[in-house]
């Protein structure tokens, strides 16, 4: 039995190193991409939670706006949060106010590891959260 080793047809020589060349990049680009949006997204779960913290801390009596602040910030640097912005409405707590209401800003640029370069410097994430105050 002569066995003659298979021949590439003609012309095909190379194809498959061009259809990698030309797929790779695709399938990078979509991976980094849905790396970016799920950075995004627990970024948001973040967000949402520590404006949490800082309104439970809001709602004591007693409180005032630089207790929820502190409540947030303490939350963002446990988990190592960067360039985390609080908002306090009403900026002064009274026992009178019914409702407070805080809101956090987290900058997607400063806490994404993998598609940082990609994302704009001006893209915050925003989360807000309105409890309302105990009452005597």
């Amino acid at each position: 039995m002569n066995r003659t080793p298979k021949q590439n047809p003609v012309g095909r020589t190379g194809a498959t190193a061009v259809e990698l060349a030309i797929c790779f990049p695709i399938i990078l680009v979509f991976f980094i991409g849905m790396v970016g949006v799920t950075q995004a997204f627990t970024l948001r779960d973040t967000a949402q939670h520590a404006a949490y913290e800082g309104a439970r801390r809001g709602i004591l009596l007693n409180s005032k706006a630089s207790d929820c602040d502190d409540a947030v910030q303490e939350f963002v640097r446990r988990i190592r949060i960067r360039g985390a912005v609080t908002t306090v409405s009403p900026q002064t707590i009274s026992n009178a106010v019914q409702e407070i209401t805080v809101g956090v800003t987290i900058p997607m640029n400063e806490n994404a590891w993998v598609a940082a370069p990609f994302f704009p410097k001006s893209w915050n994430l925003y989360a807000e959260v309105k409890l309302t105050r105990e009452t005597e």
